[in-house]
C-alpha cells in the first residue's frame, strides 16, 4: 500500500510541477501569449496598467467586438441546429439572443412551421460555426457574416457543405442582441 501512495504522490507532483512550468512560459512568452489569445478569439490587451474607472475607445472597441462575435456564433450555431422533430425549440432558444423586433419574426416563423411541419422522415441540422466577419461595426450596430459547416440528415442521408449566415446585430440596453439574419444561397 505504501509503495502504490508513493506513486501517486509523484504523479500528482509530476502533473503539478508540468501545469506550473506551462503556466510560467505562457506568462513569460508574448509569442505563446499572443497565440493563445488568437486561439480563444479573444482582444489583445499588450499593455499591463493599473486598472481605473476610464475605458478607453479601443478597449471599448475590442470588447464591443469581441461580444459581437460571441454572440453571432452562437446564435448561428442555436439557429441553424434543429429538425422536424423538436418542436422548433432552436428558434425558441435563438430568440434569447434577439432584438425584440426579431423575436417576434421568429415566433411568427415558429407558428407558421406549426402549421406546416411534417415530422417524418427525420429532417435535421447541425451547425458549427467556422469564422466571423465583420462587414460593419459601429457603436451601435454590427454586420456580419459567420461562415458556417452544416451537416443536414434527411431519413438516413447525411451531407455536410458550408454555408454562410448574414447577420445584424443591434446594441440594446448595452447588449448586442441580433436584429436580423439571413442564410446565404449555398
Amino acid at each position: 500500500m505504501p509503495r502504490r501512495l508513493l506513486i501517486i504522490i509523484i504523479a500528482f507532483v509530476v502533473l503539478i510541477g508540468g501545469s506550473l512550468a506551462v503556466i510560467l512560459a505562457v506568462n513569460n512568452s508574448p509569442t505563446l501569449q499572443n497565440t493563445v489569445q488568437r486561439i480563444a478569439n479573444l482582444p489583445r490587451n499588450t499593455t499591463n496598467t493599473v486598472a481605473t474607472n476610464t475605458t478607453s475607445p479601443t478597449a471599448t472597441a475590442d470588447a464591443d467586438r469581441a461580444r459581437v462575435i460571441f454572440v453571432a456564433r452562437t446564435f448561428a450555431e442555436i439557429y441553424g441546429s434543429g429538425s422536424n422533430q423538436n418542436n422548433f425549440s432552436n428558434l425558441t432558444d435563438a430568440q434569447a439572443y434577439s432584438t425584440k423586433t426579431f423575436a417576434s419574426v421568429l415566433q411568427a416563423q415558429i407558428a407558421q412551421g406549426r402549421l406546416t411541419n411534417v415530422t417524418t422522415p427525420y429532417h435535421g441540422f447541425v451547425t458549427k460555426t467556422l469564422v466571423v466577419n465583420f462587414t460593419k461595426l459601429t457603436t451601435t450596430t454590427a454586420s456580419v457574416v459567420v461562415s458556417t459547416q452544416r451537416d443536414e440528415t434527411l431519413d438516413v442521408q447525411s451531407k455536410t457543405y458550408t454555408q454562410n449566415l448574414e447577420i445584424q446585430l443591434q446594441k440594446t440596453g448595452g447588449e448586442w442582441q441580433v436584429n436580423a439574419a439571413q442564410w446565404l444561397a449555398v
